[in-house]
């Protein structure tokens, strides 16, 4: 009876893991995981060495290609210039048996190269030495004493005359030759399309220069052509794995080589040769990799060396692409297609003994923890027994010194130990409980130090926060720089009265969109001063009809590009004018517009505005000035599940309903609610999933009876008036950008302009030039713009110094006055505060767009500016007696050399004469000239 209770009590615990398995599972897992774990590492560090290794190949076989190629574009480049200067000298005519000799000692040298070859300007006469496909070398002549009727010579070892040939049947004038137009057209080194060999099936590349005497007329045009088969041979000698393969293709997608041996064109009807597309290569692998590259790749924005993969016939293909280029016309792809398959196979195997590695390691694992299972557990067991017996005795208050402890150890010493155990156990309770009553009064001293802890973490916490707003006031320099030169840019173009009407009315939303982009940054500042409690409302005068106008514009075309109906509905009893901060106004209402057209994609979007409604918890407005907006923005959107609706507004939380695909932090909505709660109102949002979502809310606003400051718009500057200094402005920026933006519209006045990366420039400038006036940016690197404005100022008669500047606090304003700093404007800037500031401290006057004068048509730039013989007088005495005589003789050569000289400042009147010279207009320039004489 004794043993036969304690063991009924373990049987009484049903669904209790047994110890057995508590030791046997573990164990057969750590080895499984182990072993497991170990092949599919190795199984990863075997693809990964894969993937290196084709990448090796891959960039490895594209560098032998294109240090191929750039062989077989710079040589015949630098044939041509020896044949130049041989033409030049006179070592190299049309008619001279010389001339052959000179042509065929350099072609013994260049396998790879079948013509090269001279066109005479001023007869048309040709002379070239060609390798005929038998490895032959010929001697071509067409002169006067051909009749300009080809004449094929075959050459001995010497390079003199054997025989002739044949004689072509077709007169042939170099002149009239696509290479020799091309070359004369562009007056530079340059390579011809690629076309096909006459009387020989292959495809030729021909690199064409043309070659002018001291004096700028031209002598001729040498050549050198080299076949694109001589490109396939060598692909094909490429080693690129076991099947891999390399192609060459133009910028059009059409074959130039291939390693497979396929020929880059297909014959046609007459034998005639017809280049093909490498999506229409008969090779599978060609064909597929050229139609991934089509749809997977921008070939416009390609980066060098770009690695990609693909599946071809259910197999993983790497591909590597590359662009090969250079300056004279030459713009192919490299493509080297490598599968993956040529280097699996081993590891494969490898995989596959990890598997069985596995398995075994599993059988051995189970049996051997069993066994052990066995010798632990059965004491532990009788151990259970005998300490459940106890239990029972201690709730019946009945001693338990007499319990005989007949546990059979097996020699394991930790269950030895633990028997012992057992017969301590009864004194240290009594011991516990009265450590446990002391525990509990260290606990409450503990807890009072967590809490003193706790609030030390706040404080800190609290100092982060502020550090965190600190932070985003910095970066709004940051943000405010590249914006400075998107609204500078805009406004440039606007000043071109060349564009189109819809130009520039989408240059103005994009002038609109950067302001607003601008009032948003200043909203990020407001909102990092709502978290440190310092934010206020800034209410000014608003035109609430032209507001509303303006954002409609904005949103406009976003939602016709969406096929999406904008309606904006103001009932007549809202006030035209009214006091409201317009910058918080427009930041959550664009949030709420930008997110219904992100989420609806069809349908529309309705804006309502009314007045007299309040939100839940908002009072009517005691003071009888101001009144009550509600705002509506309801869209017929995805909707919003009913679960998102509580989180909708928390920071960083997004509906899981979002695609997040359309991006999106999860602040804009948080940043709206605290806004409309600062104007004195609150949000509320209803939807339904698939029906849409309509976001409510009220404000606060004044009454006004008119905006109060109502200026007048900035009147546009076209030009300087005459009989003024030549004024000498000085911009320092290092931001490229920025600098472009400032001195292009400056110049486009008529100020002399110069620039300065940074403030060591600046001092340079100034003591070398003497600018009247400098705009200085003060944050730039070597010597930033405060330390550069005391050493200017220091000088003698020191110029006037306006400072430009992305930050917006106040004590910045004070630190660049401090500097010396004559004014201070913030980036982004406007035109009418660069036009402002030099007619405050130069005293400026200009010619502005609604009042034209003789100076603003004469400065202007605008490329259909009047030609008028006053504006020619400008460019110097010799200068037009020149174009004069280049005009009588109509040399379109000559008259393009006196318009390249003309200087940049005069570039509408180049511009003007160029047209005239491209449309054969010589009397005009004649005119011109004689009215000026």
């Amino acid at each position: 009876m004794r043993g036969k209770g304690p063991q009924s009590k373990v049987g009484e615990l049903p669904g209790k893991v047994s110890l057995r398995s508590v030791l046997v599972i573990p164990f057969v897992l750590q080895i499984f995981v182990a072993v497991g774990l170990t092949g599919y590492v190795s199984l990863l560090n075997g693809q990964r060495a894969v993937n290196e290794v084709a990448s090796q190949l891959r960039r490895e076989v594209t560098d032998r290609i294109r240090e191929r190629l750039a062989d077989h574009s710079d040589i015949p480049h630098l044939i041509n210039q020896i044949n130049a200067a041989a033409v030049r000298s006179g070592d190299l005519k049309t008619q001279d048996r010389s001339s052959e000799q000179y042509l065929w000692q350099q072609i013994q040298y260049l396998d790879d190269f079948t013509w090269i070859y001279f066109g005479d300007a001023a007869s048309g006469s040709f002379i070239g030495i060609t390798q005929t496909p038998e490895d032959h070398l010929q001697v071509v002549v067409n002169d006067s004493s051909t009749h300009f009727l080809g004449h094929y010579y075959s050459l001995d070892a010497q390079g003199s005359r054997l025989n002739l040939d044949r004689v072509s049947q077709t007169v042939y004038d170099a002149r009239s030759r696509p290479w020799y137009r091309g070359a004369a057209r562009k007056e530079a080194a340059m390579w011809s399309d690629i076309y096909p060999a006459i009387g020989v099936p292959q495809l030729i590349l021909s690199a064409v220069l043309p070659v002018y005497d001291p004096a700028g007329n031209l002598l001729g045009v040498t050549g050198v052509d080299f076949s694109l088969d001589d490109i396939g041979q060598f692909l094909e000698s490429l080693e690129i794995g076991r099947s891999g393969q390399a192609f060459i293709m133009d910028s059009s997608g059409r074959l130039v080589a291939t390693s497979t041996g396929e020929k880059p064109y297909r014959v046609i009807a007459d034998e005639q040769l017809q280049r093909i597309a490498a999506t229409d290569s008969a090779h599978p692998l060609t064909q597929e990799t050229a139609e991934f590259i089509a749809q997977s790749v921008d070939l416009n924005n390609l980066a060098d060396h770009t690695q990609l993969d693909f599946k071809f016939e259910g197999r993983r293909q790497f591909v590597q692409v590359a662009n090969f280029a250079d300056q004279r016309g030459i713009e192919w792809l490299v493509v080297v297609v490598v599968p993956e398959a040529d280097f699996m196979e081993q590891i494969a195997a490898n995989t596959r003994t990890t598997i069985l590695l596995c398995v075994g390691a599993l059988a051995i694992a189970t049996a051997v923890g069993i066994l052990t299972s066995q010798r632990i557990t059965q004491p532990i067991l009788q151990l259970s027994e005998v300490s459940q017996t106890m239990a029972e005795r201690a709730r019946n208050r009945q001693g338990s010194s007499d319990l005989d402890l007949q546990v059979q150890t097996r020699g394991i010493r930790e269950i030895e130990a633990l028997v012992q155990s057992f017969t301590q156990m009864g004194s240290q309770l009594r011991h516990s409980f009265g450590a446990l009553e002391k525990s509990n009064e260290d606990l409450e001293h503990r807890v009072q130090q967590r809490t003193a802890a706790l609030q030390e973490a706040k404080e800190t916490a609290d100092a982060a926060n502020r550090a965190k707003s600190e932070f985003l006031a910095n970066m709004s320099h940051e943000l405010r720089t590249p914006l400075n030169a998107i609204i500078g840019f805009a406004q440039l173009l606007l000043r071109d009265t060349t564009l189109s009407s819809e130009h520039r009315t989408n240059l103005k939303i994009v002038n609109r969109s950067g302001e607003h982009l601008l009032a948003l940054i200043n909203d990020v500042l407001e909102m990092s001063k709502i978290e440190a409690g310092r934010v206020m409302l800034n209410e000014q005068a608003l035109d609430l009809y032209g507001f509303l106008s303006a954002l409609e514009d904005m949103f406009r075309l976003r939602a016709e590009s969406k096929g999406l109906q904008l309606v904006f509905e103001r009932t007549p009893e809202v006030p035209q004018y009214v006091r409201a901060d317009e910058g918080k106004l427009r930041q959550v209402l664009i949030n709420l517009l930008g997110n219904a057209l992100k989420f609806t994609q069809q349908g529309r979007i309705v804006l309502r505005v009314s007045p007299g409604a309040t939100s839940e918890g908002v009072s009517e407005p005691a003071d009888p000035t101001r009144v009550s907006l509600q705002f509506e923005v309801e869209d017929s959107g995805s909707g919003i599940p009913p679960a998102d609706l509580e989180t909708i507004f928390d920071a960083f939380i997004q509906s899981r309903n979002i695609d997040q695909s359309k991006g999106g932090t999860g602040l804009g909505l948080a940043i709206s609610r605290q806004f409309i709660q600062l104007m004195g109102g609150d949000i509320q949002v209803k939807s339904q999933l698939g029906q849409g979502t309509c976001f409510q809310f009220c404000i606060q606003v004044g009454l006004a009876q008119q905006p109060e400051e109502q200026g007048l718009p900035a009147r546009k500057v076209v030009a300087l008036l005459p009989h003024q200094p030549h004024y000498r402005i000085l911009v320092v920026d290092d931001h490229p950008d920025n600098r472009r933006v400032i001195s292009s519209l400056l110049r486009q006045v008529g100020f002399e302009v110069r620039e300065a990366v940074d403030g060591e420039g600046a001092i340079a400038l100034t003591t070398a030039w003497s600018p009247h006036f400098i705009w200085m940016d003060m944050r730039m690197p070597v010597l930033d713009g405060y330390e550069a404005t005391r050493q200017i100022k220091a000088m003698p008669d020191p110029p006037v110094i306006v400072a430009l500047t992305a930050s917006v606090f106040e004590d910045k304003r004070e630190a660049v006055m401090a500097a010396g700093c004559d004014a201070f404007v913030r980036k982004p800037f406007y035109e009418h505060d660069i036009f402002d500031k030099l007619a405050e401290y130069l005293g400026v006057e200009y010619c502005y767009e609604d009042s034209p004068s003789p100076a603003a048509a004469t400065l202007g730039h605008n490329s259909e500016m009047q030609l008028t013989p006053d504006l020619l007088a400008q460019l110097g005495p010799d200068w037009v007696p020149r174009l004069y005589q280049a005009a009588i003789q109509a040399d379109a050569d000559v008259l393009n050399q006196q318009i390249r000289q003309i200087p940049e400042d005069y570039a509408a009147l180049a511009e003007n004469l160029k047209k005239r010279v491209a449309a054969f207009d010589y009397d005009s320039i004649v005119d011109l000239a004689e009215a000026q004489a």
